[in-house]
């Protein structure tokens, strides 16, 4: 296994809230990810870990948006949550209004790819969007089809968001976009903290840290696993 594949694979929860301490220390953000559906009680579960370990204010959760419910029944008073699985579809009414439920410490994932994600960052006036670019698809006419107009349909997502949105997240690690993305906050008086860049642990530290002493904030994304639950 190398390094990479080491910094990158899921931890265990434990693990997780281990390295989150670290990260917090250093002033980074955090949010422990999830690709698997998991039940209240390990939500229930990974939010006091994250209370336990003094680091619930910074962290949030993504996983995929079927474990909703049971994230409404888990929620701590500070924990923040994204949920993925809705960037290829459009962004139902149901969904947001399901979302407003959080009472502000919930976000969507969205995919710049998709066409109709643009309509719907310029409508989240009160909603919280995570940004992504996703992947061009030739052939579907619901998805750009050549990257070069998925980076520009990212671009225009962000000043959308830049514009409206409460505490948009930004999911690149494209120096390009991210730099379109500051330039935009500058111009339209969003200030560093208004919003946030979201990249992977193990990847690009050298980025992540310049961003975080420019002050941006920073939030570093770790893969987890409910291993000593689920064994």
């Amino acid at each position: 296994m190398g390094l990479l594949d080491f910094l990158t694979r899921p931890r265990s929860l434990v693990q997780a809230c281990e390295v989150a301490m670290t990260l917090a220390d250093e002033g980074y953000w955090v949010a422990l990810r999830s690709e698997a559906d998991l039940n209240a009680d390990q939500l229930h579960r990974a939010s006091i870990a994250l209370q336990a370990a003094g680091v619930e204010a910074v962290s949030e959760i993504s996983l995929p948006v079927g474990s909703m419910a049971d994230a409404s029944w888990a929620m701590t008073p500070n924990l923040g949550w994204v949920f993925t699985g809705t960037e290829s579809v459009a962004l139902e009414s149901q969904l947001a209004a399901n979302l407003a439920s959080f009472t502000g410490r919930a976000a969507v994932s969205r995919a710049a790819a998709l066409r109709q994600t643009e309509r719907d960052c310029r409508a989240a006036a009160d909603l919280r969007i995570s940004l992504m670019a996703g992947d061009a698809r030739r052939g579907e006419r619901e998805f750009y089809p050549s990257s070069l107009e998925v980076d520009k349909a990212f671009v225009r997502c962000a000043k959308a968001l830049l514009r409206g949105s409460p505490m948009p997240a930004f999911v690149t690690s494209d120096d390009r976009l991210i730099e379109i993305v500051q330039a935009l906050a500058l111009r339209l008086d969003r200030a560093p903290g208004e919003y946030e860049f979201c990249l992977a642990y193990g990847r690009g530290e050298n980025r992540q840290r310049a961003l975080r002493d420019a002050g941006e904030k920073v939030r570093i994304a770790i893969g987890f696993e409910m291993r000593e639950i689920n064994d």
